[in-house]
């Protein structure tokens, strides 16, 4: 998202990441990766009850789609990351429009499970015709 920034911004959205961190580590965090967006904490993560963002298995965090994906950054010359505090925790793509509703959802299934960044900006920006809801999971 953050070599997108730019896209975003003309979609006219607002991108806010929210971490389940203290304050103190997710402004560090934002500054480690160089974060262009609003970085929100919530350790005591009401926002991800709300949104419905629950605990993954062992499956989902070891699975076979999260070993992939840290293969790729590693051969993209990828500096990892240490784990968080709970890589349990499963995180999710939302946009919400100007009026409230939730016009983009993604819960992710495992650790490396994103949408395509194309189908996020594509729900920033306004759609013709009557509002709609669109979701690529299921809580």
């Amino acid at each position: 998202m953050r070599q997108r920034a730019d896209d975003f911004a003309e979609a006219g959205a607002e991108v806010a990441v929210i971490t389940f961190y203290p304050p103190q580590e997710t402004d560090r965090y934002r500054r480690e990766l160089d974060l262009p967006f609003n970085c929100l904490a919530d350790p005591a993560r009401r926002i991800y009850a709300l949104y419905g963002l629950g605990r993954g298995g062992l499956g989902a965090v070891f699975s076979a789609e999260t070993w992939a994906a840290y293969a790729r950054l590693v051969r993209g010359s990828a500096r990892l990351r240490r784990p968080g505090r709970d890589i349990r925790q499963m995180g999710g793509d939302f946009v919400v429009a100007a009026d409230g509703r939730i016009a983009f959802a993604h819960y992710s299934r495992t650790p490396a499970d994103r949408p395509a960044i194309d189908a996020v900006l594509a729900a920033c920006r306004p759609a013709p015709g009557p509002a709609g809801f669109s979701a690529t999971q299921s809580p």
